[in-house]
């Protein structure tokens, strides 16, 4: 046996079937910007060898991501530099 009111019942938005179907226009929408976060912006592909290198270095500094620990090797790397490449890495940094 049905329920009762199965066959009454009204789907909201249904349409008529007396009423005359106009077109509407759509407005004008901006596309929608995604939200992005600066540590998420690209991803790069490593060997399995860079990638064992890459965990050894985060469990011994204790460090939780990948881009940490890819930072913590380009602090370290620029550091290191003498005072004419760290002018020349920084304005290439800038300019890239």
């Amino acid at each position: 046996m049905a329920k009762k009111g199965l066959l009454a019942r009204k789907v909201a938005g249904a349409v008529d079937a007396n009423q005359q179907f106009k077109e509407v226009e759509p407005e004008k929408q901006l596309p929608k910007e995604k939200a992005s976060f600066k540590n998420q912006k690209a991803t790069i592909k490593v060997s399995d060898d860079i990638k064992r290198d890459l965990d050894v270095i985060k469990s011994i500094h204790k460090i939780k991501f990948d881009y940490e620990a890819i930072q913590f090797l380009i602090d370290s790397y620029s550091n290191s530099l003498s005072p004419e490449d760290q002018r020349r890495f920084t304005v290439l940094r800038e300019n890239l």
